[in-house]
C-alpha cells in the first residue's frame, strides 16, 4: 500500500452502490505522466466510501478533472484456471475539483 496523489479526468463512472449500509462509489480516472521525452496516459480504478462517496457521486461526472489523494493497493487473486490476476485500485481519501474546496473522508 502506497500513498498517491494524481490529477486526471474521470473517464468512467461514477457508479454508486451500498454495501453493508455504507455507500461506495467506483470510477476510473485517466492521468498523464509527462517527462522531457514522452507523455504517457495511465488509467486508475478508484473507490471511495461513506460521505466522500456520496459527494463524488453527486458532483463528479465524466470528463471532470479531479486532483485526488489516497492509497494505491494491489489485490492478487486467481481466475478459474488458477492464473494470477492483479487488480490495482486507488482508495480515495480526499479530492479537489474546480467547483469545490478539498473534500476528505
Amino acid at each position: 500500500m502506497a500513498n498517491i496523489s494524481i490529477t486526471g479526468h474521470i473517464i468512467e463512472g461514477p457508479e454508486t452502490t451500498t454495501i453493508k449500509n455504507k455507500t461506495v462509489c467506483n470510477f476510473v480516472i485517466s492521468g498523464r505522466e509527462k517527462d522531457a521525452e514522452m507523455s504517457e496516459h495511465h488509467f486508475f480504478k478508484c473507490a471511495a466510501s461513506g460521505k466522500l462517496a456520496e459527494t463524488i457521486s453527486e458532483t463528479a461526472q465524466i470528463g471532470m478533472e479531479l486532483y485526488l489523494t489516497g492509497t494505491y493497493d494491489t489485490e492478487r487473486f486467481s481466475d478459474s484456471e488458477n492464473n494470477p490476476i492483479y487488480d490495482n485500485r486507488i482508495t480515495v481519501d480526499g479530492f479537489f475539483n474546480s467547483d469545490t474546496t478539498r473534500v476528505s473522508a
